[in-house]
């Protein structure tokens, strides 16, 4: 008999994590950790030696999203899937351009993260299709509107937190990496977009942002205008 698929769960929510136990018990799955914060998640994940990694995306201290940089910014390839009630279109780009393996909308039901975590397990991508489908859709508008389309997955990330008022010492920390790192990507960021200081970075994101969207769980409507999106059956390669 093969060993169970070994995951950790991280959510905020006791509730929650209990349900997830209960669907997972037979289904080829065993839970070998709980996290209540990403903080936690990361200190488990070596003496746990999970397969997958499920992570709520906004949880306390450190989100699904942060725990998913820090672990590709480690070179650990250990499979994450994003587990969320909603999610911003931007962190969605994001967590599939860092390597998510998969993402999940809370409202889809049981099936559909068993399906997802099946998939993944296999070596496959699964993305939900209305994730999907918003993503497509906004890098095609982004592609023309955005001042992000000239900026590197990266320096779009240093450019959102600079724009927010964030110091350089705070981005770094944000985003793991050194502060002489953050103004390397600032001054690439500043010749890319013909830009000469913060204020003026701040002005043009917050420009860009007003196109910002929010995935909703159960939301269908924009992978249907972006035209066909990976069923939900069927894994992303």
């Amino acid at each position: 008999m093969a060993s169970p698929v070994r995951v950790l769960v991280a959510d905020d929510h006791p509730i929650l994590i209990s349900g997830i136990k209960a669907v997972l018990r037979d289904s080829g799955f065993e839970v070998v950790a709980t996290a209540a914060c990403g903080t936690a998640a990361l200190e488990l994940l070596p003496s746990a030696d999970p397969d997958i990694l499920l992570l709520d995306v906004n949880m306390p201290k450190q989100s699904g999203l942060d725990v998913l940089r820090c672990i590709r910014g480690s070179g650990n390839d250990v499979r994450i899937v994003l587990l969320t009630g909603s999610i911003h279109v931007e962190e969605a780009a994001e967590a599939l351009d860092a390597g998510v393996n998969g993402i999940v909308l809370k409202e889809n039901g049981h099936s559909q993260l068993v399906t997802c975590l099946n998939a993944v397990a296999g070596g496959a991508r699964w993305i939900d299709e209305d994730v999907m489908g918003r993503v497509r859709e906004f890098r095609s508008s982004a592609s023309s509107a955005s001042p992000g389309a000239k900026l590197t997955p990266r320096e779009d990330a240093v450019a959102q937190l600079v724009a927010r008022g964030m110091a350089n010492k705070a981005v770094g920390r944000e985003l793991g990496i050194s502060e002489g790192t953050v103004k390397v990507y600032l001054s690439r960021i500043y010749e890319k977009l013909g830009l000469s200081s913060r204020t003026e970075l701040a002005l043009r994101i917050q420009e860009w942002s007003r196109r910002s969207w929010v995935i909703p769980s159960g939301s269908t409507s924009a992978a249907e205008d972006a035209g066909p999106a990976p069923e939900p059956d069927h894994p992303v390669p």
